[in-house]
């Protein structure tokens, strides 16, 4: 199978087209990305994330940590507040009835 090797300098996405026929400067798909603006302008930049990058490490509320298996299965980010919302499931916890656990976390930015 070819390796396809594309510059994005027109930075836009077509999810539209199949890939092999994808103009010069677009992208079908994106991972560990982030998007910024500016309000008067519809250009944006897209920037790396570290999104594989463990940050932090995660416990229940009595200290009982999350297994290997807990992943992060969507995230929001609301930047009037700097607060990140994140939706873990962890289907392997030890503790509960079911040996599942579902949690809303919320992450403050930190005061210096």
């Amino acid at each position: 199978m070819a390796n396809f090797t594309r510059n994005f300098i027109a930075g836009r996405m077509n999810k539209v087209v199949d890939q092999r026929l994808l103009p010069e400067g677009e992208y079908v798909d994106a991972m560990n990305i982030r998007m910024g603006s500016t309000e008067n302008s519809e250009m944006g930049v897209i920037e790396n994330t570290k999104g594989n990058l463990p940050l932090t490490s995660l416990s229940y509320i009595d200290g009982t940590p999350l297994s290997a298996a807990a992943r992060c299965i969507g995230a929001l980010q609301d930047s009037a507040t700097e607060t990140i919302f994140w939706l873990v499931h962890d289907p392997d916890f030890s503790e509960g009835a079911t040996g599942k656990l579902d949690l809303i976390l919320l992450m403050f930015p930190q005061v210096y």
